[in-house]
């Protein structure tokens, strides 16, 4: 999504961490849960740029075969 979509989510995640490690905690049975934390994570955009990226160079002839 885009930046505000990203902002609401992180904000989401962020309000239901209590929640979300006390859940971890009882469901698999810890006895401390460790503290989460929650970040974007980029790499599906960076990959689909330099996909896009490499397949521009290709369609102008800089491919190389083999």
């Amino acid at each position: 999504g885009g930046s505000a979509d990203q902002k609401a989510t992180m904000e989401a995640l962020h309000s239901a961490q209590g929640f979300v490690r006390g859940e971890l905690g009882r469901r698999i049975r810890l006895r401390y849960t460790p503290e989460i934390t929650f970040k974007l994570d980029h790499s599906i955009s960076r990959g689909s740029k330099l996909l896009a990226l490499m397949k521009e160079v290709e369609e102008k002839g800089g491919g190389h075969d083999g």
